[in-house]
């Protein structure tokens, strides 16, 4: 099942410089996970694979439009922004890239009523990128504040 990103929110990532450079472009998202490409040439280290900078941006601004999409109805569009990350490079990546992000624990629905609650919540995501050859090249936990404006 795909599901659509909000217009704004795509606008937003669309907007996004770095992302541009990149040629990131969100493939799926299903109501849970969230699926971003990138193509490798725009993203080359000086060794001629996958940059981790490239990859760790994949994965963190992953994490926000899932967070942000989840979060936002039509009452409420949140500043959502990453407060802590961890990550961890376990194979060179030589293809396309693939940036795979998921909510770690909770459900939205829970989180969301808190939110609307308290005016605040902390999400914690999970991620990872596989290059085309579908093997895993590094993983990434996150946290991410989440305001009402």
């Amino acid at each position: 099942m795909t599901v659509e990103i909000h217009p704004k929110l795509l606008a937003e990532f669309n907007a996004m410089l770095p992302l541009q450079h990149m040629q990131a472009r969100v493939l799926d998202y299903d109501g849970r996970r969230m699926r971003i490409a990138a193509p490798l040439a725009p993203n080359l280290n000086d060794k001629g694979t996958a940059f981790g900078g490239s990859m760790a941006s994949l994965m963190t601004i992953g994490g926000w439009l899932l967070v942000s999409q989840n979060l936002m109805d039509d009452t409420c569009h949140p500043d959502v922004f990453v407060t802590e990350s961890s990550s961890h490079f376990s194979r060179i990546v030589t293809t396309d890239m693939i940036a795979t992000v998921w909510l770690a624990a909770n459900s939205f629905e829970s989180l969301a009523l808190q939110m609307h609650r308290r005016g605040k919540v902390r999400v914690r995501t999970e991620a990872k990128i596989e290059g085309a050859d579908g093997i895993t090249g590094a993983v990434m936990s996150a946290v991410y504040a989440a305001i009402i404006k």
